[in-house]
C-alpha cells in the first residue's frame, strides 16, 4: 500500500514538472517572432524559478556578430525578468533592469565566454530566453 501511495505521489509531481515545462515551451514559441530578422541559435533557455533564486547560463558569443536576447516573461506578481550579463572576469556587461523592452540587441567587444544571470525581483515563474544572431554588416539600429 506505502509503494501505491509514494507511486502515486512521485507521478504527481512528475506530471506538475512537465506542465511547468511544457508552459515555459509555450512562452518560448510566443517570443520568436521577437528575433526576427536575426537567426536563432535554435535553443530556448528555461527555468522555473523561485523568489530570489538566480538562473546562470554560459554562452560564447562572437564579436564578429549582434546578438538579439528576447525573453517573454513575467513573474506570477507581474514583474519583468532582470537579465544581467557578466564576462569571464565577473565583470557586469549588460542589464536590462531600466529598460522595460523585452529584447535587447547586443554587439560584444570580444569573443569570449559570458554568463547571462536571470531572476525575477519578485514573485516566480517561468524564465524563458531566446538567443538570435546577426552579421555586423547585415544589422541595422531600431529593425
Amino acid at each position: 500500500m506505502k509503494k501505491i501511495f509514494f507511486l502515486i505521489i512521485y507521478s504527481c509531481i512528475l506530471l506538475t514538472e512537465w506542465n511547468l515545462f511544457a508552459q515555459c515551451d509555450e512562452r518560448a514559441n510566443s517570443c520568436l517572432p521577437k528575433l526576427k530578422p536575426f537567426n536563432s541559435n535554435g535553443q530556448y533557455y528555461r527555468v522555473q524559478l523561485v523568489e530570489n533564486e538566480v538562473g546562470k547560463i554560459r554562452l560564447v558569443f562572437n564579436s564578429n556578430l549582434v546578438y538579439r536576447i528576447a525573453s517573454c516573461n513575467k513573474s506570477n506578481d507581474g514583474k519583468s525578468l532582470i537579465i544581467k550579463i557578466f564576462d569571464i572576469n565577473g565583470k557586469q556587461v549588460f542589464s536590462n533592469e531600466s529598460d522595460t523592452s523585452n529584447f535587447w540587441d547586443i554587439q560584444f567587444g570580444a569573443t569570449a565566454q559570458y554568463t547571462i544571470q536571470a531572476n525575477y525581483p519578485s514573485g516566480s515563474g517561468c524564465a524563458a530566453l531566446l538567443v538570435g544572431y546577426l552579421p555586423k554588416d547585415k544589422y541595422s539600429e531600431g529593425k
